[in-house]
């Protein structure tokens, strides 16, 4: 069995069968640093083969669900990986865009159903780990966005594929270039989650949900999952096929004096396709454009 207090920044409780994961860097808002992005991508394998969880209920410690990257945190990891620092330290830097698939790909292979608590903020990171969940409640006051654009960086850990799958391309394109903001109690009105509920109602809706008598027999709640988690890995695993779409991709100043990206335009198209036919561009093909300017440019 797994053993679940090796974990520094997530925790885990387990009872009746339902095992409550909470994101626990409330001091910092639950903001994904190196060891938080590590436990992320190994925390689903666990939970996978934990054979005492039918159900996983996902949340954040304290005002926020995850306020996105440690900004602060990668800044001093991009110091200490730099061209002097030791050998020791650029390997862990190097590994990130691998380890940031495996979150997305190793959250999609848990079988068991995973109810998204969401009680706060969900940014970046956040809000695509918020979004991949199986069911989603939502506080009315939290706040879903992606916000790469900001600072120059692709969506590439997954926000650009599930935003337009759950609330379609035009809209999904406005929000990731954008980095617009969307409450809780409006992504209930779009479809964007399930359930936006008051806020002291998100973890007892959420364990509602989370009792398997109510969601089906497990077995049929992992097969009716388990299509469409196939199809978003297929795509996430195709797309380092398409090197301006990967997840390395920094636009770190297109034209001259560029101080900002003014637009990310990336879409999914024809999502509902065949999977397979993603690599070959057939009907399942899913393309991407990057447009950086500079602020004020035309």
């Amino acid at each position: 069995m797994p053993d679940y207090s090796r974990y520094q920044c997530i925790k885990v409780e387990k009872e009746n069968k339902l095992a409550t994961v909470t994101l626990n860097r409330p001091d910092s808002l639950n903001a994904v640093n190196g060891e938080l992005h590590h436990e992320l991508s190994r925390i689903w394998v666990d939970i996978a083969e934990d054979e005492e969880i039918n159900a996983v209920v996902l949340t954040g410690a304290g005002r926020a669900f995850c306020a996105g990257g440690d900004v602060k945190g990668m800044s001093r990891r991009a110091g200490d990986g730099g061209a002097g620092a030791p050998a020791s330290a650029r390997p862990a830097m190097l590994t990130t865009p691998a380890e940031a698939r495996r979150i997305v790909q190793n959250m999609l292979d848990v079988e068991q159903p995973i109810i998204g608590a969401i009680n706060g903020d969900a940014v970046g990171l956040g809000a695509t780990i918020a979004l991949l969940c199986d069911i989603i409640v939502a506080s009315e006051k939290a706040r879903f966005a992606d916000t790469h654009v900001t600072v120059g960086v692709v969506a590439g850990d997954g926000g650009a594929l599930i935003w337009p799958l759950l609330i379609g391309p035009a809209r999904a394109k406005e929000f990731l270039m954008r980095s617009n903001f969307i409450t809780g109690a409006e992504a209930g009105r779009i479809g964007m989650v399930n359930y936006a509920v008051a806020p002291e109602q998100v973890m007892p809706k959420a364990r509602e949900l989370a009792q398997i008598p109510v969601i089906g027999p497990l077995e049929a709640a992992v097969l009716l999952a388990r299509p469409f988690g196939h199809r978003f890995s297929v795509l996430t695993d195709h797309r380092k096929a398409v090197p301006e779409i990967e997840d390395r991709v920094r636009l770190y100043g297109v034209e001259a004096n560029c101080r900002s990206v003014r637009a990310i335009d990336w879409f999914v198209d024809d999502m509902i396709g065949d999977p397979e036919s993603v690599a070959g561009g057939g009907s399942g093909l899913w393309s991407s454009a990057c447009i950086a300017r500079p602020a004020g440019g035309q």
